[in-house]
């Protein structure tokens, strides 16, 4: 097989997996449980495991959790390797912001390895958007050191010191951040390990996919459905990816074995929420004198229709609305809006 962005002379891609910080670091303020550091040792694992699955051979920046290693040695261990990926989370200092965010080098004019950076950069951060359903779009960006790290004479150097140290041996690299552990729908999510196990297929997909390895694995289904979470709403599941895209109507999508979505006809946009208070976090319980009570695309009785919920059933808020209008996660798992004034906060 001839693959893509490998180095001359190398038959399989060599992936070089740096699980950030050690030990028990980073404790999540909003769950306690959650700790940055297991997060990130677990999945790269299981991402170690999916990515020999496709023939890439993959290296570790170090044996054990327990074990520090300096950050731009950290990169400097992708020597050889054709990718090197830095797994985090992030925080900042309130609970509102639930992003995916992807780091790649600082651009050089005449230089390949930034746009290689920058290219796996971007389709990482929107794998990893769609399996963890964000509530914000992904942001995929460089930062510049403020001094010259190199000693080049030029300050054109990565501020962060494992994308430096992967940078000096020549190796495309990144930081990709899942999330923020500040946010607690995030935090939550990233401690179900099979949360991570679904991460760790998806981002192998992709990078399998950069690589240009097997596009698909024997024998997978791609299923047709509204959204990954709502099964009931699945129309069939076929093993040729032309025929779930023929039988895929409008608003719904085909998703491969891991939920990403592979293909969609004219999927239908969610609004951004306008605000955010603490104090609307929590279960709610359907309570509408019709029986049912309508989940929309936007804050308005005039948006679109994207389920009706029973009496009876939770719909989820982690904080966000505009308004009235209260924006989360249906028992289905669907994503939209709905009128506070029908829902009872259990």
């Amino acid at each position: 097989m001839d693959f893509k962005n490998v180095k001359s002379g190398h038959e399989h891609p060599i992936v070089c997996l740096d699980a950030g910080h050690y030990d028990k670091y980073n404790r999540s303020p909003v769950v306690p449980e959650y700790y940055e550091s297991d997060m990130t040792w677990k999945l790269h694992l299981y991402l170690k495991t999916a990515l020999q699955s496709y023939g890439i051979m993959v290296k570790q920046t170090r044996p054990e959790q327990q074990k520090d290693l300096e950050l731009t040695a950290r990169g400097r261990r992708s020597n050889g390797c054709d990718l090197f990926l830095s797994i985090h989370s992030n925080a900042c200092g309130t609970e509102r912001v639930d992003r995916t965010e992807a780091i790649h080098y600082v651009p050089r004019d005449g230089t390949v390895v930034d746009d290689k950076s920058r290219e796996i950069a971007a389709m990482l951060a929107q794998t990893v958007y769609e399996v963890m359903d964000n509530c914000s779009r992904p942001k995929v960006y460089s930062k510049l050191a403020s001094s010259d790290r190199n000693h080049d004479g030029m300050k054109n150097d990565n501020y962060y010191g494992v994308l430096h140290g992967a940078w000096i041996v020549g190796t495309p690299g990144l930081i990709l951040e899942h999330s923020y552990h500040t946010n607690e729908r995030a935090a939550r999510w990233l401690l179900d390990e099979k949360n991570l196990q679904k991460l760790a297929l998806a981002e192998a997909r992709t990078i399998a996919e950069w690589f240009g390895a097997v596009a698909e694995h024997p024998g997978q289904l791609h299923r047709v459905r509204r959204t990954w979470q709502n099964t009931a709403s699945q129309l069939g599941a076929y093993r040729q990816l032309s025929n779930a895209k023929s039988a895929c109507p409008e608003g719904y999508s085909v998703y491969d074995e891991t939920g990403k979505v592979v293909f969609n006809r004219g999927a239908t946009q969610i609004e951004s929420a306008k605000e955010y208070g603490h104090d609307l976090t929590g279960a709610y319980r359907v309570e509408s004198q019709d029986g049912f009570l309508n989940l929309r695309t936007g804050p308005g009785a005039d948006r679109i229709l994207i389920e009706k919920m029973a009496n009876g059933s939770i719909f989820r808020c982690y904080g966000y609305h505009t308004g009235e209008w209260l924006y989360g996660i249906s028992a289905s798992g669907a994503k939209g809006y709905c009128h506070r004034a029908y829902l009872g906060k259990q």
